[in-house]
């Protein structure tokens, strides 16, 4: 993939999605020289992603309840996916 191919515009986009902007100490520290990953990097990064998955779905959470507030539909029924 070359810049004409919008390989800036691609990775950009990348970097919005949950993970991606997370892990990206885990790349910086490993590119080219195939070391080890840092134990406490791992784990920050790790932490990072839980936090940015919780927020990500509590913001999803939020949208759909104010969104079928406003719809016909009367009764939404929560669903525990915890622990799954």
């Amino acid at each position: 993939m070359s810049f004409q191919d919008g390989i800036v515009d691609e990775c950009k986009e990348l970097i919005n999605l949950i993970g991606y902007k997370e892990l990206i100490p885990i790349i910086r520290d490993t590119i080219g020289n195939n070391a080890d990953i840092d134990e406490q990097t791992k784990e920050l990064c790790i932490e990072k992603l839980e936090i940015a998955t919780w927020q990500y779905a509590r913001r999803q959470r939020t949208w759909i309840t104010n969104r079928f507030k406003k719809s016909q539909i009367t009764r939404v029924i929560a669903i525990d996916t915890t622990g799954t």
